[in-house]
């Protein structure tokens, strides 16, 4: 029986493998130009936005469901529509590449069942104290959302109490600088934001997409 070998030098967070959910650390300067980059370019900061969920009571929504479902400061990066964008993301690609080859060895069938790469954008994320994704979601929860096969998360700093809740795996991921987490996007991964009173989080958020 042949022994099949660790395709990278990452180190790994243990996760359960039933959960479906890989973690792997990238290099922590590449976290930290991406928040160097995020507050240099102030003009492209927006607010946060969600996706609506066809069924929920808050379908509309305005700015005042807005504030109760998400707060957070926003940039969107399109790295296949802007060169700028695509230099700034080259390091974090090149180790979320890494990340993807680790969770695909980890669940060996989901490159053999699909065939998926980044054609969305990405988004940094900025949340002061207090601020969070408060209500459970999934990632895939419409027309305009369907094709999202995978999504992925790294934390860009340290955060007391600000990690990720996952609802039917009953675990929490920590906001350790560097985690990049990797999970299927459908209604099995209910998923929200702890809120940290204390600490400011950085993340960097997007998605792998079926492929025809």
């Amino acid at each position: 029986m042949s022994v099949r070998t660790k395709p990278t030098n990452l180190k790994i967070h243990d996760f359960p493998i039933e959960s479906f959910i890989g973690g792997f650390y990238i290099p922590e300067k590449v976290c930290d130009d991406l928040i160097d980059v995020f507050e240099s370019n102030t003009d492209r900061h927006e607010v946060g936005s969600v996706n609506a969920n066809p069924n929920s009571e808050t379908n509309d929504v305005n700015e005042e469901n807005l504030n109760r479902i998400k707060k957070s400061i926003d940039m969107s990066l399109s790295p296949n529509h802007n060169e700028q964008d695509g230099l700034w993301l080259q390091d974090y690609f090149e180790n979320l590449n890494k990340c993807i080859l680790e969770y695909e060895f980890k669940y060996p069938d989901v490159k053999q069942l699909a065939s998926y790469s980044t054609v969305e954008g990405l988004n940094i994320q900025k949340y002061n104290p207090g601020d969070g994704f408060y209500e459970w979601h999934q990632e895939r929860n419409g027309l305009n959302t369907m094709t999202r096969c995978l999504v992925y998360m790294t934390y860009l700093n340290d955060v007391n109490n600000g990690g990720t809740d996952f609802k039917f795996q009953n675990l929490t991921t920590p906001a350790k600088k560097g985690l990049t987490v990797i999970w299927p996007s459908d209604w099995t991964h209910l998923h929200k934001g702890q809120v940290s009173q204390t600490d400011t989080k950085y993340i960097i958020t997007g998605w792998l997409n079926y492929r025809a």
